[in-house]
């Protein structure tokens, strides 16, 4: 311990011992000269107490005001810390489409597609029209179908009767293994048609 910590550590236990603890904070850490003597002269000339004391008094309640304001200081800064943190969580979870509000749908799905219409050249039209609602509601809601088999399986949703009975297997596929790729028909949202 080098002379600086231990004069202060020396005023730190007088002041302490004297009711004055803001004080012996301020001394503890290190403290420039041996006040070893001063305390022992107060100690032994009474008249220089009284006087001493006062000053140590508004010393110590100068200190509480400034610890006060500090801790009060800091307590502002901790919950602003806080709330900025809330904000941003929020603000990634709406960017990202977790919460509450940033996951809602904001288009509507067409009317289920079933393939079942005789003419060929009225079903392949209906067939283009309703994939082009479906591209909408994609690109509109991107933060829901934000991936490949997100996409393929809210087309599987859509499709009834003949359309969905030819492709059951391949959609069934997808669901079976969601993670992987590798085992789909279609790779891609685009690939199924």
């Amino acid at each position: 311990m080098d002379l600086q910590r231990e004069w202060g550590e020396l005023a730190a236990t007088h002041l302490l011992k004297a009711g004055y603890p803001n004080l012996a904070s301020a001394t503890r850490p290190r403290l420039g000269v041996d006040c070893s003597h001063f305390f022992v002269m107060l100690e032994k000339d009474t008249s220089l107490s009284t006087p001493m004391s006062e000053m140590c008094k508004a010393f110590e309640q100068a200190m509480f005001h400034l610890v006060s304001a500090k801790d009060e200081l800091q307590n502002t800064c901790e919950t602003k810390t806080a709330l900025i943190e809330e904000l941003s969580t929020s603000l990634v979870r709406t960017r990202s489409g977790n919460s509450a509000a940033g996951s809602r749908r904001q288009s509507q799905d067409p009317e289920k597609f079933g393939g079942t219409e005789k003419a060929i050249g009225k079903r392949q039209q209906q067939y283009v029209n309703w994939r082009s609602q479906i591209n909408r509601c994609f690109g509109v809601d991107r933060h829901i179908f934000d991936t490949e088999y997100r996409k393929i399986q809210h087309i599987s949703g859509l499709l009834k009767d003949d359309a969905y009975d030819r492709t059951r297997e391949y959609f069934d596929t997808v669901t079976e293994y969601p993670d992987d790729p590798e085992y789909w028909h279609w790779k891609t949202a685009t690939e199924v048609s």
